[in-house]
């Protein structure tokens, strides 16, 4: 068998055929109509295995049988063979798609809030994925509070970063259901309210004239990058300098937890009131 050959039966092998399939399927192409006999000689199968394959290959609409004496059996061609493969491997994939999100669903249905809630973690993330990262996962399930401080250039540039489309969208959604979210930079030379800002990801624009945002300044960066959900979960970055890009800490032990609330709410209370006007977004 020549190493073309090989890759032949591997292919059709990888569309749902079994190797008996394949090369009896491909003797029948190449000879045309032809007796299980021939199709076992030209495909290398023993007849008796031959007889037991083709009416599988009948099923699967590959093989038309002719009745004669002896049968004759005729094979569909290629083109049309792995379109009707493709079609039955595109609806295997659906429907295990299907299991696999419904067992995924009712997965976290059972755990969050079980272990996650229960067992005090320390986690080191390398950096966050905003698709699929624990901060867009903490957004969705946020109940109260949000604290956040950033420098205020590294605020614009992340809120205009499309990398980020989705966790705006989640924290646009948390503030229209109730969750306050407030946030602490450093104030900007040109004197320029975040208000003033136009950005290119449109839930931010709205989150940011949401009466449930709210922001203040301080004279100088914070040291420290920290975003605080619900009192419970923080995330503190190794370094306030392009924080985005680098490691970051998760946690929810109540200790550390609390120390990242008190330098919130340090920072909060000595913190500029911007007073701009709000609206409800």
């Amino acid at each position: 068998m020549s190493l073309q050959e090989e890759d032949d039966l591997k292919l059709l092998a990888d569309l749902g055929l079994t190797i008996n399939q394949a090369k009896i399927y491909l003797s029948n192409v190449q000879s045309g109509t032809a007796t299980a006999q021939i199709l076992s000689n030209t495909s290398g199968v023993g007849r008796e295995d031959v007889y037991h394959t083709l009416p599988s290959l009948q099923d699967k609409e590959l093989i038309i049988k002719h009745l004669s004496s002896p049968n004759r059996y005729e094979a569909i061609p290629l083109k049309d063979a792995v379109s009707i493969l493709l079609k039955q491997k595109e609806k295997q994939f659906l429907g295990l798609k299907e299991k696999t999100d419904a067992f995924t669903s009712n997965f976290n249905n059972q755990t969050v809030g079980g272990e996650a809630e229960t067992t005090q973690e320390i986690k080191f993330f390398s950096r966050n994925n905003p698709e699929r990262g624990p901060v867009l996962k903490i957004l969705k399930q946020v109940k109260n509070t949000v604290y956040w401080t950033s420098g205020y250039s590294e605020f614009i540039h992340i809120l205009n970063n499309l990398e980020v489309e989705a966790l705006a969208r989640e924290s646009l959604k948390a503030v229209r259901r109730g969750v306050k979210m407030h946030v602490i930079l450093d104030k900007p030379l040109s004197g320029k309210l975040i208000e003033g800002c136009s950005f290119v990801i449109h839930p931010v624009n709205k989150l940011i004239k949401h009466k449930n945002f709210q922001y203040r300044y301080t004279q100088t960066p914070p040291e420290t990058i920290l975003i605080l959900v619900d009192g419970k979960i923080a995330f503190i970055w190794t370094t306030a300098k392009d924080f985005h890009l680098t490691p970051f800490i998760w946690t929810n032990n109540p200790s550390l937890a609390n120390l990242a609330k008190v330098y919130f709410n340090t920072l909060w209370e000595k913190a500029e009131k911007p007073a701009p006007s709000k609206t409800s977004g």
